[in-house]
């Protein structure tokens, strides 16, 4: 029983550990951001340069079309081995039902590109670290997007980041505000 109770124990642990640490998306539909993140309307009203412009394109008519309900932004700089290139992380959300989100992640270039590096990696991750979905920059791609996925409340996931021998991982979960629900 001492056996059991240990290993229940440090899952117990883990999992806390994991959701302390993971985003969560649930928080975005009260404007509840975390650090390195803010709403993209933020980004489009401060006017952050040639990055706002771009997704100013025809946004209210792209937003339509992709049934988003808030956007969450986060800026990545690449490193000193990309002389400073950076792209720019954008995930959408949008209720289904009371239990499921639906979600979209893409990523565009920033500072001032116009495509995104060649070859770098998007990729979807489950909980326990398996691919689910990996999309690739080819040479004049100016974003690349993950297929739309709808994911439980509750549920943990992972996007990647890669290019070359640098890569970032963002978690998230989605677990309402107390009392509230998307």
């Amino acid at each position: 029983r001492q056996e059991l109770y240990d290993r229940r124990l440090r899952q117990f642990v883990a999992a806390t550990a994991h959701k302390q640490t993971s985003i969560n998306l649930g928080q975005w539909f009260q404007e509840v951001f975390e650090a390195g993140w803010q709403s993209l309307d933020t980004l489009l009203n401060t006017g952050s340069g040639n990055l706002a412009f771009s997704f100013r394109q025809g946004r209210s008519s792209v937003t339509e079309v992709r049934k988003v309900f808030v956007e969450g932004i986060k800026l990545i700089d690449l490193g000193m081995e990309l002389e400073n290139q950076s792209v720019a992380l954008l995930v959408g959300l949008a209720p289904e039902t009371e239990q499921r989100v639906g979600i979209r992640v893409q990523l565009y270039p920033a500072g001032g590109q116009t495509y995104l590096p060649s070859n770098i990696k998007l990729i979807l991750l489950s909980q326990s670290g398996a691919t689910l979905q990996e999309y690739k920059a080819r040479t004049q791609d100016s974003l690349i997007q993950l297929k739309r996925f709808t994911c439980p409340m509750g549920k943990c996931f992972s996007v990647k980041v890669a290019l070359d021998d640098f890569s970032i991982t963002e978690d998230f979960v989605i677990e309402p505000l107390a009392g509230k629900e998307p």
